[in-house]
């Protein structure tokens, strides 16, 4: 891998690891008054939108990074038309989360709600990493683990599972 390519696996694996993160911890927040809370979907938006982008749409500006910057056997225009629904919504619903004073954003976010998208990004790293080899491990820290210390501090425990899910897994 060249120096550029193992600078954006690190980047991907970054945009992974808080995206992974903040599926954790969303919820283990309380209600939509809670500053964590709001903090934590809007970091899950900002960082699930970026690997959305990543894998799928064309650059917009000169210096975006793309999948096909990694894997030249990934094409702009195939990745757009394999989009999954659920990605093409999630995507569409992070601008209102983030960007604008919306109803979208009145009416709350809930795990099971990103459950496809998780699965459906999940897929496409997976797909990335396995067509990259051993050089795409050097640089990767997207299963890096989840835990949060201020989770840990407000709740007395050390522990990444969450009421009802059980061990949430990289």
């Amino acid at each position: 891998m060249t120096p550029q390519q193992l600078q954006i696996v690190r980047h991907l694996g970054y945009e992974w690891w808080m995206f992974r993160a903040m599926r954790a911890l969303l919820p283990m927040t309380g209600s939509d008054a809670d500053p964590v809370r709001n903090a934590a979907i809007e970091s899950l938006a900002i960082h699930g939108r970026a690997i959305i982008d990543f894998f799928y749409l064309e650059r917009t500006r000169a210096d975006d990074w793309r999948a096909w910057d990694l894997d030249t056997t990934i094409t702009p225009a195939n990745q757009r038309a394999a989009m999954p629904q659920c990605l093409s919504n999630w995507h569409t619903l992070t601008s209102k989360l983030t960007a604008h004073m919306t109803n979208a954003r009145a009416s709350g976010v809930e795990l099971s709600d990103l459950e496809d998208v998780y699965k459906a990004l999940k897929s496409q790293i997976e797909t990335l990493k396995a067509s990259l080899g051993a050089g795409f491990a050097a640089a990767w820290q997207g299963d890096a683990a989840t835990t949060s210390a201020l989770i840990q501090a407000a709740s007395g425990t050390a522990s990444t599972s969450s009421p009802g899910l059980g061990t949430l897994s990289p």
